[in-house]
C-alpha cells in the first residue's frame, strides 16, 4: 500500500503517498515456563499524523495484542485487539480507517503484548514479536518507533549511490521473492505473499519480498527469512 485515496476521488492527482509506521517492542524477554507475561510501551506522536490502515503482529506464544490511542488527557481508546499470536503471524486482521484516524502532536500509541512461554528457555525478539504496522500520511518516510530504546526514527532510506543486487530481468521464485520491482511500479502486487517492494525503503533492494516472515519455508526456493531490529523479510539468497 504505497498510495491512499483522498476521500472518494478517483483522479490520480488526488492520491497521496502513504508510508509505513512500525511501533514495536524489541527488548522484552519472557522467562521460561511463564504464563501471562505482559509488556506495555508508549510511542509519542511528534507531528500531526493520519492513520489509514493497521495490523498487529506476534508469533506462536502471543496471547494478547492491543494497540491504544492515548489522548493528551490520558484517556485511552483501543484501536486493535487480538488474542491469537499464530493468527497475527499468518493472517492478521487488517483494519482500515475512512476517514483516516487523526493523531495530534503529543498523542501516544500504546502497544500491549502478552505471552505464554511454555518452553524451558527465555523467549525474546525475533523468535517472538510485538509489532503494530500502520500506513500513515503525510509521508515522512518509513518510520519505526521502538519505545524500548526511546526513539522514533526513519527506517532504511533510499541511497541514490547504492548498488542493488536485483537485475531488471529477475522474475523471482515461485512465491515472487526476488522479482525485480520499483517503489511505485506495482510489480509485486500479484505475487503469492511477496507483495512488498523493498526498493521503497532501500535502493539496494529492488526486489519483491514477504515481510514479517517466520521461517525460510515462507520465502520459497533460493530465498531466506532474514531478521533485523525492524522485523523480518524474505531475501533472495544472492542478495544476502
Amino acid at each position: 500500500m504505497r498510495r491512499v485515496a483522498a476521500g472518494l476521488a478517483e483522479d490520480p492527482a488526488a492520491l497521496e503517498v502513504a508510508e509505513p509506521l512500525a511501533v514495536l517492542d524489541s527488548a522484552f524477554e519472557v522467562p521460561p515456563e511463564t504464563t501471562g507475561y505482559e509488556r506495555v510501551h508508549d510511542c509519542l506522536i511528534e507531528e500531526p499524523t493520519e492513520i489509514h490502515m493497521m495490523f498487529g503482529h506476534q508469533h506462536a506464544w502471543g496471547v494478547l495484542f492491543e494497540l491504544d490511542h492515548v489522548g493528551p488527557d490520558g484517556a485511552a481508546e483501543t484501536l486493535y485487539h487480538a488474542t491469537d499470536g499464530l493468527l497475527l503471524r499468518n493472517n492478521p486482521e487488517y483494519k482500515f480507517f475512512d476517514p483516516p484516524l487523526a493523531l495530534a502532536a503529543g498523542d501516544k500509541l500504546r502497544i500491549r503484548c502478552r505471552w505464554d512461554n511454555d518452553t524451558a528457555a527465555p523467549l525474546a525478539w525475533p523468535s517472538e514479536m510485538c509489532v503494530a504496522v500502520m500506513y500513515y500520511t503525510p509521508a515522512r518516510g518509513f518510520l519505526t518507533c521502538d519505545p524500548s530504546v526511546g526513539k522514533t526514527s526513519p527506517g532504511p532510506l533510499t541511497d541514490p549511490e547504492a548498488v542493488g543486487c536485483a537485475a531488471e530481468t529477475d522474475a523471482g521464485n515461485s512465491k515472487g521473492v526476488g522479482e525485480f520491482c520499483t517503489p511505485d511500479g506495482g510489480e509485486c502486487d500479484d505475487n503469492d505473499g511477496a507483495t512488498a517492494c523493498l526498493a521503497a525503503f532501500d535502493a539496494r533492494a529492488h526486489y519483491c519480498s514477504k515481510i514479517f516472515c517466520a521461517d525460510d519455508a515462507e520465502c520459497g526456493e533460493d530465498a531466506t527469512c532474514q531478521t533485523n531490529d525492524m522485523g523480518s523479510a524474505c531475501v533472495p539468497d544472492k542478495c544476502l
